[in-house]
């Protein structure tokens, strides 16, 4: 399985020059992978622990999510009484439905996280080196400020 991300990762490079590709195609596949391409390893540190927190996240919650189903059909009717068995029962239940919840949860923030990272690595690429690249002509230039962009105009 890892030959065959390398040998698809490597044909993306090769066949397509296209830097914002790039980036954003290693942002879905690797956390913090399009930041790293851009050279901005901060972010991409900060993108990667995000990630792996949110997929650690579903991995803890799928293994409590185990546990308590196997506790419940382990659940001995016999041994107890009913009360004992259904406050067992109703326990067990809860936590199931809380750690399917906790999940789901931790499912859609790791793919909001996957789609925010993907987004920020093209947005990074396209706008490399804008203030040099941009001129309007007849003297006008655009210049990022502080505060936004400045429109420019020289004499």
């Amino acid at each position: 399985m890892n030959k065959f991300i390398v040998v698809i990762l490597s044909m993306f490079f090769l066949l397509n020059a296209n830097e914002s590709f790039n980036a954003t195609t290693l942002s879905f596949v690797f956390p913090g992978g399009g930041q790293f391409y851009n050279g901005n390893y901060i972010r991409g540190t900060v993108y990667a622990g995000i990630e792996l927190s949110f997929g650690y996240g579903i991995y803890y919650s799928i293994d409590k999510y185990d546990e308590y189903k196997d506790k419940k059909k382990r659940l001995d009717r016999e041994s107890l009484s009913d009360s004992e068995y259904n406050s067992y029962l109703r326990f067990y239940n809860n936590q199931i439905d809380k750690f399917r919840k906790e999940r789901n949860n931790y499912l859609w923030l790791l793919g909001a996280a996957v789609l925010l990272s993907a987004g920020d690595a093209f947005v990074e690429t396209k706008f490399k080196g804008f203030a040099d690249k941009i001129k309007l002509g007849n003297g006008f230039s655009i210049i990022p400020d502080f505060n936004g962009l400045v429109l420019k105009y020289e004499f």
